[in-house]
């Protein structure tokens, strides 16, 4: 989504009757800080992994399978891994 369809001004100091991001639908991407529903809908499931939520609970709530939330959806780094890892050994 572009940020201009929410606030109507553009952060890249574009003229919105002119940018070739704002008319129809399908040009939102032409946007520098458009981001693709993929890539929130992967942030959002991450940031839920991250802040210590099970696999299981995560991708129910996120509506996907265990397995399409590994192979797609989680970006996780090893240093994220281990420090839940961490965390969780210490509240024990």
């Amino acid at each position: 989504m572009r940020p201009c369809y929410q606030t109507n001004e553009c952060p890249h100091d574009r003229d919105l009757n002119e940018c070739e991001a704002v008319g129809q639908y399908n040009t939102a991407s032409k946007c520098p800080s458009s981001r693709s529903p993929h890539a929130l809908r992967r942030g959002a499931a991450t940031k839920n992994l991250n802040d210590g939520m099970p696999e299981e609970m995560a991708s129910d709530r996120m509506d996907m399978t265990p397995e399409v939330l590994r192979d797609h959806y989680n970006a996780q780094t090893e240093e994220d891994k281990r420090r839940l890892q961490r965390r969780f050994f210490e509240e024990e």
